[in-house]
């Protein structure tokens, strides 16, 4: 799970109790990857993709409101 999804890695470093972590957007940042070669890999990264995105939004919306229990709530 945590391998998976970039927002799964931003809400733990959010909500971890007792931290006080500054999570910035860096518009001038630079991600590599390497594309499928063939069209039924680019399908099974389609298909891995939204298997995962699935599962962290429901740990995400499990998870959600631990923010206000964290240093990192904006109220």
């Amino acid at each position: 799970m945590f391998l998976a999804e970039d927002r799964i890695m931003c809400l733990e470093i959010l909500v971890k109790a007792g931290s006080n972590w500054l999570l910035r957007y860096v518009p001038n940042s630079i991600a590599l990857t390497d594309p499928p070669d063939k069209l039924t890999d680019l399908f099974k990264q389609r298909r891995r993709w939204i298997n995962g995105s699935l599962f962290a939004s429901i740990h995400v919306l499990n998870k959600i409101f631990k923010i206000w229990h964290s240093k990192h709530n904006w109220f």
